[in-house]
């Protein structure tokens, strides 16, 4: 398996509002100011965003020593702070720091709740394995909806994977993380044919919500089990 691109990688830190606000309460101009001054972002939100739906900031980076992030995007939500980058390690980096710096500079407090930090991981990946192996047990149906093609469109083309997913019940997410986590949390591990390559490239976009080392290391173990043809 190549690793193509990382897409992106996702880090979300929930919060408890009442926990994180400064005592003092926040000035939106001042604080959209400093953070965009603190890394460098050309996309500044409005006031009316932050109420709609929350402060999105993009097209940013974060110099630390000889370390340089390029944030994407910085999503400051009433009860969560989202960074995207490259990976989940690189937005990791940047929240770490966001949320220190916010404390000195702005006044943000650590809070007594202790929430779970959300991940989101997109890969672009060429798996050097046949992934129709994976479709083996249905050579039948592949044959009937080959031959419907034809029959109805006169379309002869070789059946084979476009998708693939696991993932865990939306229901037991709900009953076993506490809110906002089962609003956002995409419980699934997917693959899908990345669009305007020839199939036989064998190229697919890559989705789970998982740190992106992680991700790398089941989408090799998913191709060390496909058969060999």
């Amino acid at each position: 398996m190549k690793v193509i691109a990382t897409e992106h990688g996702r880090s979300t830190q929930a919060v408890n509002p009442d926990e994180a606000r400064p005592l003092s309460g926040t000035y939106f101009q001042e604080s959209s100011r400093l953070v965009t001054e603190r890394y460098g972002f050309s996309v500044q939100p409005t006031y009316d965003d932050m109420v709609k739906g929350g402060a999105k900031y993009a097209h940013g980076r974060l110099i630390s020593g000889n370390k340089k992030v390029n944030i994407a995007e910085l999503v400051v939500y009433s009860n969560a702070i989202q960074i995207t980058t490259s990976t989940t390690a690189d937005s990791d980096y940047v929240l770490d720091d966001v949320i220190a710096w916010g404390k000195s500079a702005i006044g943000y407090r650590e809070g007594e709740t202790r929430l779970p930090r959300l991940y989101e991981s997109a890969i672009i990946v060429d798996f050097e394995r046949n992934v129709d192996s994976i479709i083996a047990a249905f050579d039948g149906l592949r044959k009937g909806f080959h031959e419907a093609l034809i029959a109805t469109y006169g379309l002869d083309s070789p059946i084979t994977l476009s998708s693939f997913g696991v993932g865990v019940d939306p229901l037991q997410v709900a009953a076993q993380m506490p809110p906002p986590f089962p609003g956002v949390l995409k419980p699934e591990f997917g693959l899908v044919r990345r669009t305007n390559h020839p199939y036989m490239a064998n190229r697919f976009f890559a989705l789970a919500p998982i740190r992106t080392e992680t991700h790398v290391t089941l989408l090799e173990e998913f191709e060390r089990a496909l058969a060999t043809k």
